[in-house]
């Protein structure tokens, strides 16, 4: 099948990928609850995620919810998530948090080193920042420096089965 031009008029995935602009996903954990730990329906999670989709007005940030995040001990947690940069998740937020998610996430979206200014981040998002996770691009230089010069492999590695399962110590001598 051939690319046709008209199909990329007005689809979100191939603008996405094609504009200067890179396009930020906010992930908001949908089962996170309250300080009382209460299983009620819906979950402050579900709620700040509703407020957050409905807060958001620009096509280039995206909302999204995911089960868990598994960060329960700092509760009600998003993430920010762009293609090519850092990501960042936080916790200690407040169901009334979704303008500052969105406000972090254009922030974000026009940094242009990947990472998210400190400087006119909102508050909850300085207090409550629980990790930033740097991109696989970030590795390359080291895993290609790695593969050219075999750092960090042994002559056992080198002579392991192409077959071996990983952990598992079996050489060529061994095989039969």
């Amino acid at each position: 099948m051939e690319f046709d031009e008209t199909i990329a008029v007005g689809d979100p995935c191939v603008e996405a990928s094609t504009s200067a602009v890179s396009v930020v996903t906010i992930v908001v954990c949908s089962s996170c609850r309250d300080a009382s730990g209460s299983d009620a329906r819906p979950r402050p999670g579900e709620l700040l995620g509703a407020a957050t989709r409905e807060a958001n007005t620009f096509p280039d940030v995206r909302v999204e919810q995911a089960e868990c995040l598994g960060n329960c001990k700092r509760r009600l947690s998003a993430a920010f998530i762009k293609q090519g940069a850092w990501s960042y998740v936080f916790g200690d937020l407040g169901t009334d948090a979704a303008h500052d998610l969105i406000a972090g996430a254009k922030l974000f979206q026009q940094s242009t080193d990947g990472l998210m200014p400190w400087r006119g981040r909102p508050d909850c998002l300085k207090r409550g920042l629980v990790a930033r996770i740097p991109p696989p691009e970030h590795f390359a230089a080291m895993w290609d420096h790695m593969a050219s010069h075999k750092c960090g492999q042994t002559k056992e590695m080198e002579r392991r089965a192409p077959d071996a399962t990983p952990g598992v110590p079996r050489t060529l001598k061994d095989n039969p």
